[in-house]
Formats: structure tokens, sequence, C-alpha cells
């Protein structure tokens, strides 16, 4: 599985991530002011009107980030959201059939946990998205953060399934 690192260019086109083949994880860099603009433009694009997508979300509560998905014209209905930050910030995680709710993004051994049964409970074409890796280091400690990207990424190669970091 080859890694790449991606540092948004202005006027980057969204259609590049079409032509990246298959068994892929990417590391992509933008600007705070353009993260919910990318982020939706990445998903919109990777759905592409067949796969199914698992939505860490670290930084945006799930409520949220639905709302912000359905404004671009994103079916909703085939992502399945992890919300790693509700409860921390004090949210109410009301329950829903498409979010599983974490306590918090510093439980790292939960979140590997809820990503592999999330992703063997998904049918289909599928690929993992993660709005904020960057964001773990805050709460967990560095050794712990390297492994569980590690484990993500061995977990991704065996399911042959691709990933997008934010």
């Amino acid at each position: 599985m080859p890694a790449t690192i991606l540092v948004m260019p202005k006027g980057f086109a969204f259609s590049s991530f079409g032509k990246l083949g298959e068994n892929y994880a990417i590391i992509v860099i933008t600007s705070s002011g353009k993260l919910m603009k990318v982020n939706s433009g990445i998903v919109k694009k990777m759905m592409n009107g067949k796969n199914m997508c698992l939505y860490v979300t670290i930084n945006q509560p799930y409520e949220r980030m639905v709302k912000l998905l359905k404004q671009d014209e994103i079916n909703t209905s085939r992502i399945f959201f992890i919300d790693c930050i509700t409860e921390t910030s004090g949210g109410k995680a009301e329950r829903v059939d498409n979010c599983l709710y974490l306590n918090s993004p510093s439980n790292l051994t939960e979140l590997s946990i809820a990503i592999t049964h999330a992703l063997q409970a998904m049918s289909g074409s599928k690929f993992l998205f993660m709005d904020a890796l960057s964001t773990l280091i805050i709460y967990n400690k560095q050794n712990s953060f390297a492994r569980f990207s590690h484990f993500i990424m061995t977990r991704m190669k065996l399911l042959g399934l691709n990933g997008i970091f934010m």
C-alpha cells in the first residue's frame, strides 16, 4: 500500500482522486480555513455514487458534520460515522443508526476496535476517512499515536482498503 502526502495546492481538482488506483493511504494537508470544503470535496469524490465511507470525526461533532455534508449534497446514508469529540466537548450523543459515539479521542484502543468492527460490518466497496489525524496527538502520547497509526495502516492493507487522512 503506497502512502502519499498530498498538500492541497491552490486550484486542486478533486478529480485527481479518481486516478489513484487501489489500496492507497493518503495524508492530505490543507489550511484550517479550507478544511471543511476540502473534506466535503474528497468525500464526495471518493463516494462516487457507489462507495461506502467510514468517517472518523475527531474535530467536528456528528450532527455538524452531517449538516455540512448535506449542504454539499452528499448522501450521508452511505456514511457510517465514528464520533470521537461530541462527548468530550460536552455535547449530547443521541443514538442514531449511522453513528457510534466514543467517549474520548484519548482511548485509541476503543477507536481501533470501533474502526475494525465498523469496517467488517460494511459491505461492498468502502474507504476510511479520518478528518483530523493530527488532533489525536493532542489527546495521546506520541508512542501511542504511532502504534495506533501503524495499526490502522496495517488493518487497511489486510482489508484492501483505501484511506484518506486529513
